[in-house]
């Protein structure tokens, strides 16, 4: 699988020059290039309804669809009358993240505001060493490689099969789904789950085996 990354031409020559990657994170998207940024990284907005009839939830399956809501007692019934919803908005924990293109897109480039590319021709291979690079520090928990998936970030669902066999907190669901109108950027991204969450911010590192995965 191969994929391109646009850059500036001075960060192509770094790379080039001794391995240099800028690792960012999905918070730091919200406000990175101002113009085109996707303040939904990370976030989306789940509605359940009622809308045909009544939802009725066991205390431990309500947990599952409002985890903030738990109840101990083990007989409880949670009703949802019809014409009823219950709206959250999910925001993900913070986390890493290397973005690609699958297409050279030469208006994207410049949309971007780069001037340079390079083409990662194997991005498993890629990404693995990038992991161990980052985890020397055992800093991480887990890392997926994905295409990102273009579609609505304001979801509703309505059917209770539905609602309980699909896990809807699902991290990586979150963090690989973008705003249809980001589908032209056609996006591959690499996301790297820390630890801990709360301070990490977008850094710099020199790996120069990641070159032998690229073409210049």
């Amino acid at each position: 699988m191969f994929v391109y990354k646009y850059l500036k031409n001075k960060y192509l020559q770094a790379f080039k020059e001794n391995g240099s990657v800028h690792i960012n994170t999905l918070y730091n998207l919200w406000s990175e290039h101002e113009k085109i940024c996707d303040r939904w990284e990370g976030r989306r907005r789940l509605t359940v309804t009622a809308k045909k009839k009544p939802l009725i939830f066991s205390g431990q399956e309500f947990h599952q669809v409002v985890p903030k809501i738990k109840s101990n007692k083990p007989n409880i019934e949670i009703h949802l009358e019809k014409g009823t919803s219950i709206t959250q908005n999910q925001e993900v924990t913070n986390a890493f993240v290397f973005c690609t293109s699958l297409n050279w897109d030469y208006d994207l480039y410049k949309n971007f505001g780069y001037d340079a590319h390079y083409k990662i021709v194997n991005l498993p291979l890629f990404a693995e060493i990038l992991f161990e690079q980052i985890n020397e520090n055992k800093v991480l928990r887990c890392y997926k490689v994905g295409k990102v998936k273009y579609s609505d970030k304001k979801i509703t669902l309505s059917d209770k099969n539905e609602i309980l066999g699909r896990n809807i907190h699902d991290f990586f669901e979150v963090c690989f789904t973008k705003p249809k109108k980001f589908r032209n950027e056609k996006e591959c991204r690499i996301v790297f789950v820390p630890w801990f969450s709360k301070e990490i911010k977008p850094f710099t590192l020199n790996c120069p085996e990641l070159r032998r995965y690229c073409e210049f």
